[in-house]
């Protein structure tokens, strides 16, 4: 596959041979946000077929870094937020997402007229937890985003899980069939970013019969030690420099894979509260305290995500020696991981998703992208099995945009197809 600075080459789709025979055909956009990282990634896709039969046939994606939020502000607690930063954020992280998007239709040569809707995968603050599940709700961005350009935006996918039982994390388990599955070959789709996501897509079985695993820490508790250990929020080891310079520290591996978070991995709803800033700066007065130099700490951090990771496969059950283990999301940036995700994963065969078509650090705006596909289709994406909810959903709400494009959507939502007149509005 072509790559030129972060975004997919307009025929790497086609290349990789997913194209459908449907003649209906249609342009969405996707676009995400992942507010513990401050990273943004835009999609636009040509995609043919509806429902489970989606395919993509070529598109473009941008992907980078988004102006970091005020210091006193909390992405994942709104009790310490303000509300005019807030606005002042969501406004600003709306701009940027839309100028990416603007780089990635001039790259596929799409006018943003041609585009009947956009699929959003914003920030979300989490509330509170209980036996039973927990409670969350999204950034308002989707109204911003709608006022902007005038597009309808499918957003919000994971409420409907989240009201249903699911933890919310998991509501992408269906666009990642629909993009990697495979007829011949057991697969496991493995997001690194913000949360890292496992699914397991077995081979000839369609989407209702994906296992998954939400695994915490994340991929920011990488940012927050680098900053409580370097004093250096605004320069995180996102390629793994520092950490391959380290050596793993026995004891504190054995004392983070002992954390009591972690051994409740199978409850239905988790938050990261345990893994924050003031976690972070503890663990930096103990490295100090024991005298452990920042670099073995940030080697030994590495090396604890990737034997989380090892556990869920086998907790998966996924031990095939034909399996194959597609990664996706910023975490493909850092060396250091990759390399030790390929040590521990062995005899699996370990690939980016850019091998498959799909940008990995810009895959999330994809599956948003797709996401909106199904919602329009009125197809449920909600994957049971995955997330934990008490049945299958349909994932996503509707910001509408202009009365035009809304009407648009209408038309296809009832006749499966583009209207053969529009006006803009």
């Amino acid at each position: 596959m072509e790559r030129c600075h972060g975004q997919t080459h307009p025929q790497a789709l086609c290349n990789q041979g997913i194209v459908s025979t449907s003649p209906e055909s249609r342009w969405l956009a996707g676009l995400a946000a992942q507010g513990e990282l401050n990273w943004g990634e835009a999609a636009v896709v040509e995609v043919c077929g509806r429902g489970d039969g989606v395919r993509l046939v070529r598109g473009a994606t941008r992907a980078a870094p988004l102006p970091p939020l005020p210091r006193t502000f909390s992405v994942t607690s709104a009790t310490n937020a303000d509300f005019a930063q807030l606005r002042a954020a969501v406004q600003t992280w709306a701009q940027h997402l839309l100028h990416l998007l603007r780089l990635a239709t001039d790259e596929v040569g799409v006018s943003w007229h041609e585009i009947i809707c956009v699929g959003l995968i914003e920030p979300w603050w989490h509330w509170g937890i209980w036996s039973d599940g927990g409670f969350g709700f999204p950034w308002p961005m989707s109204a911003w985003l709608a006022e902007m350009t005038g597009w309808s935006i499918a957003h919000s996918f994971a409420l409907r899980d989240l009201a249903a039982g699911g933890h919310s994390r998991c509501v992408t388990a269906a666009t990642d069939w629909i993009l990697f599955h495979s007829q011949h070959e057991p697969r496991l789709i493995l997001h690194l970013g913000e949360d890292i996501l496992l699914h397991s897509l077995a081979p000839g079985q369609d989407w209702s019969a994906i296992r998954a695993a939400m695994l915490i820490p994340g991929l920011a508790v990488l940012d927050r030690l680098t900053a409580a250990l370097t004093g250096r929020p605004d320069n995180p080891d996102r390629s793994g420099h520092l950490a391959v310079q380290g050596r793993l520290i026995p004891d504190l591996l054995s004392r983070w894979l002992a954390h009591p978070v972690l051994l409740t991995r199978h409850r239905r709803f988790q938050i990261r509260t345990p893994f924050d800033s003031p976690w972070a700066r503890a663990t930096s007065e103990l490295a100090r305290q024991r005298g452990w130099p920042p670099v073995d700490v940030l080697c030994t951090a590495c090396h604890w995500l990737v034997q989380n990771i090892a556990s869920a496969r086998s907790e998966l059950g996924l031990q095939d020696s034909n399996l194959r283990v597609l990664v996706s999301g910023l975490g493909c940036r850092n060396g250091f991981l990759w390399q030790l995700l390929q040590d521990k994963l062995r005899p699996a065969i370990v690939q980016r998703s850019d091998d498959f078509g799909v940008a990995a650090d810009a895959a999330l705006a994809v599956r948003a992208a797709l996401l909106a596909a199904l919602l329009l289709d009125q197809v449920p994406a909600g994957v049971p099995q995955a997330s934990g909810s008490s049945g299958i959903r349909l994932l996503g709400q509707w910001t509408p945009g202009s009365l035009s494009n809304w009407s648009r959507c209408l038309h296809w939502m009832v006749t499966g197809r583009e209207p053969l007149i529009w006006e803009d509005s």
